[in-house]
């Protein structure tokens, strides 16, 4: 995979020298960073995030900016199995829904490489009746927006994923990930009428990140206290 990658970014890079420098094509490798908590997790982070990276990134020359996939919260040894008071997905193999974890995910990986620009390149979350993600979305990116202030070097943010696409290993439409489904593609979103949908979420924090106003703040802070609302009675609902 490595050298695939050299290979791929070289030709890249190459045909690309013949574009007008502020055309000229970046290229980074995306990174798949989780936050591990327990008696193992310094070893877990330098084996299962940091070794890896550094594989690919040598001494930082080989890219042009970091990309981080983040999903969830790693916990080792995980014996006891206790999930009481943790978050998790539909997703079957993923880890608890952690969002201030990314915000320590991406100190450490800024610290690896402190002259590296970080692309937030993947989060997501699988959540098939859309009543708790919208509130992981916000504040997921709530401390990405932390991160922000306290100096990161971040560059910009994806979203797995606009619909709900093909998992390997569980096919299609066994873990929605996306803001809506595919059928909504070709017609007219509908809001919640109570409460909040992703797209909604998702929308409201893109506009006041990109266009900062009293009233697309207004907006945000509606929508977070409708997604917290949500969040918690739907908790509640399905740990009775």
């Amino acid at each position: 995979m490595i050298e695939s990658y050299d290979i791929t970014r070289d030709e890249i890079k190459t045909l690309g020298s013949k574009l007008p420098s502020e055309r000229a094509p970046q290229v980074g490798i995306g990174h798949n960073w989780q936050y591990f908590d327990g008696i193992f997790s310094g070893l877990a982070n330098e084996f299962g995030n940091e070794y890896v990276t550094d594989k690919f990134e040598r001494d930082g020359a080989k890219s042009d900016f970091l990309g981080l996939h983040y999903y969830c919260r790693l916990v080792l040894p995980f014996i006891h199995g206790d999930k009481k008071g943790r978050d998790y997905s539909d997703h079957p193999t993923f880890g608890d829904v952690y969002p201030p974890g990314i915000l320590e995910v991406l100190k450490k990986m800024n610290a690896s490489y402190p002259n590296k620009e970080i692309f937030i390149s993947e989060i997501g979350f699988a959540d098939k009746a859309d009543q708790r993600k919208p509130y992981w979305l916000l504040e997921t990116m709530r401390y990405i927006i932390e991160a922000k202030k306290e100096g990161l070097p971040i560059k910009g943010i994806l979203l797995w994923s606009l619909v709900n696409n093909f998992e390997w290993e569980l096919g299609m439409n066994n873990a929605k990930f996306g803001l809506f489904s595919e059928k909504e593609l070709s017609e007219p979103l509908v809001p919640s009428k109570n409460g909040v949908r992703s797209w909604e979420a998702w929308q409201s924090s893109i506009k006041a990140i990109t266009n900062p106003s009293p009233e697309s703040l207004q907006e945000l802070q509606s929508y977070y206290s409708k997604a917290y609302k949500q969040y918690y009675e739907y908790k509640v609902n399905i740990e009775k």
